[in-house]
C-alpha cells in the first residue's frame, strides 16, 4: 500500500504570533516501524529540506510552528503522532484536524469516513491490478 507525501505545514499555525511565554504546542512523532522518516524545512524561506529518519522505538519532538511534511511510503508505515502543550493551552484552537485518506489523498470529515475511503481505494487498486493482469494475459496469448 503506497501513501502520498504531505505538503509542507505547521501543526500549530498560530505559533508565529505567540511569544515563548505564551507557549506554543509541540509535536512528537514516535517511530514504530523501520523506514519512518519526516521532512523538516529550514531557512528564512523554507528553502532547505532535511529528511530525518527515525528508528523504531525512537521519537522526534519539535515546536508546533516548525514547517514539516510527512514522507510518502511504498509500504505501510505505522507511527504515532502526539501533541503537547502547556497547562491551559486551548488545543481545540490549535489543531486543525485533517482526516485524509493515505491512498487517494481525499480529505474526509472523520476517521470513519477515512476507513471507508481506504477500503474503497484498496478495492479499486485490486480491481485495477486484476484488469491489468487480464489485459497482459490476453496480450501474451495472441
Amino acid at each position: 500500500m503506497t501513501t502520498r507525501a504531505q505538503g509542507m505545514h505547521q501543526d500549530d499555525a498560530r505559533s508565529k504570533s505567540l511569544t515563548r511565554k505564551e507557549g506554543a504546542m509541540g509535536t512528537i512523532l514516535i517511530s514504530v516501524m523501520e523506514g519512518t522518516k519526516i521532512n523538516m524545512w529550514f531557512g528564512r524561506r523554507n528553502q532547505h529540506r532535511r529528511v530525518i529518519e527515525i528508528p523504531p522505538g525512537h521519537c522526534i519532538v519539535f515546536d508546533g510552528n516548525q514547517n514539516h511534511s510527512g514522507c510518502g511510503y511504498e509500504q505501510e508505515n505505522i507511527r504515532l503522532h502526539l501533541y503537547i502543550g502547556r497547562q491551559g493551552l486551548q488545543m481545540d484552537n490549535v489543531i486543525r484536524t485533517v482526516f485524509e485518506c493515505n491512498i487517494c489523498g481525499k480529505v474526509k470529515n472523520n476517521v470513519a469516513q477515512v476507513h471507508v475511503c481506504r477500503s474503497r481505494c484498496k478495492k479499486r487498486q485490486r480491481e485495477l491490478q486484476i484488469k491489468v493482469q487480464k489485459e497482459t494475459d490476453t496480450t501474451s496469448t495472441k
